[in-house]
């Protein structure tokens, strides 16, 4: 069995979830917004974890989670058991 982790994004439309951290998009390279886009609507970019554990006789699994740490925390775990 393997375990591999990655970090996901994914833009939301309504109002994200609490857990995850939330990203902002279009921010400027001083760290302010970027007033190009100031009428665009921001939609906010929430981060997780993704964990997938694969076999070699077929076994396929896939979870995310709301904390990328923990995705990867647990698939070294996982790995140093093998």
């Amino acid at each position: 069995m393997r375990a591999t982790s990655e970090t996901k994004c994914s833009p939301r439309s309504e109002n994200p979830p609490t857990g995850p951290p939330v990203l902002v998009t279009n921010i400027a390279k001083s760290g302010g917004p970027d007033r190009r886009f100031k009428n665009n609507r921001q939609l906010p970019v929430v981060v997780y974890g993704r964990l997938t554990l694969t076999g070699p006789q077929g076994l396929f699994m896939v979870w995310d989670f709301s904390r990328a740490d923990v995705a990867a925390s647990l698939a070294e775990s996982l790995n140093r058991m093998r």
